[in-house]
């Protein structure tokens, strides 16, 4: 458990030097750079630890997401994303929503959307299969690309979701293929 907590760490501080060493050279626009190419669509997944808040539980948890940007040069994105959560009892998440980029390789996002989970619930020995149920949820995410490789880009995530039974957050791997 130690040597992830120094992985996603250094995955978290990095951002900041590579960003700092992105502005010296050719190029000093942060907000895009000077080989991008303006790909308009992007289809990502990440993977990560995830941990349940209202229950207090470890889990792991993976999100999948597509984005179209708003034109060409546009800092904004629409899309929609599905999440499947398998932590106490597994759930899944879908919506839609928005994702704006207020510096070159920062991604904020929000989703408002559904979540749902099945409940299983134990008193005195006895098992309670309360089925299927489907409430509102939203979701934010935060992603940091740290590594480019032609249309493809790695980096850390950090998402939130709410819904009125659950919360939990996810520090997870972000992988992306951009066209």
């Amino acid at each position: 458990m130690k040597k992830i907590k120094v992985i996603l760490f250094l995955l978290l501080t990095a951002p900041p030097v590579v960003m700092a060493q992105h502005g010296h050279g050719h190029n000093t626009d942060m907000i895009r750079p000077a080989h991008h190419h303006h790909d308009r669509n992007e289809i990502g997944i990440s993977l990560g630890a995830l941990y349940g808040i209202d229950d207090s539980l470890w889990g792991t948890g993976l999100h999948a997401h597509y984005f179209r940007t708003f034109s060409d040069h546009s800092r904004w994105a629409a899309g929609a994303f599905a999440e499947h959560a398998w932590i106490d009892q597994t759930h899944f998440s879908f919506g839609a929503g928005i994702r704006f980029e207020p510096v070159h390789r920062l991604s904020l996002g929000v989703f408002p959307g559904i979540i749902t989970a099945k409940h299983n619930h134990s008193h005195h020995g006895h098992s309670h299969d309360e089925g299927w149920k489907t409430r509102f949820s939203i979701h934010f995410e935060v992603v940091c690309d740290l590594f480019y490789w032609k249309s493809y880009h790695l980096g850390p995530a950090f998402d939130y979701s709410w819904s009125k039974n659950d919360s939990h957050f996810m520090l997870g791997v972000h992988w992306a293929y951009c066209f």
